[in-house]
């Protein structure tokens, strides 16, 4: 399976660090919390300021939300924004836990090409390892001059 998440992040959010472009085609916009709007309006978008209950910029109490960030994006949501509380997880912990979410995940990239087997070479090869797919070779007709 492939998969490529970038995640821009850095520690004083401004429209600057994260140009307003970028940010604006990225799919999923999480924001902990910050001291400022215009700090969580870099990472979110404008729309943020509109959403007085899930501003980033209130959740600066660390006893009672800890792990909390706000997300916009997410599926169900609706282009709308939520807090999600993130879990912490022990080192020794992970491993089980990958092993017990293993069957969530999905191929999202269609089954290979149909493989192309050379029948030129001989049995003792194929021993060696799993059909490997092959360009087939074409030779071009010269034109007379």
């Amino acid at each position: 399976m492939l998969g490529v998440i970038v995640i821009f992040g850095n520690q004083k959010q401004t429209g600057d660090a994260i140009p307003t472009a970028v940010r604006d085609n990225l799919e999923v916009g999480v924001c902990f919390p910050t001291f400022t709007i215009d700090a969580a309006e870099a990472a979110l978008g404008s729309g943020i300021r509109k959403d007085e209950p899930n501003d980033p910029s209130k959740l600066v109490d660390k006893e009672t939300n800890v792990g909390v960030c706000v997300v916009t994006g997410v599926p169900g949501l609706g282009g709308r924004y939520d807090r999600v509380r993130v879990g912490d997880l022990d080192e020794d912990q992970l491993p089980g836990f990958i092993a017990s979410t293993a069957h969530l995940r999905r191929d999202v990239i269609p089954a290979a090409a149909p493989t192309v087997v050379d029948v030129s070479t001989p049995a003792a090869d194929e021993s060696a390892g799993a059909s490997v797919p092959l360009q087939k070779k074409t030779r071009r007709a010269r034109k007379a001059s």
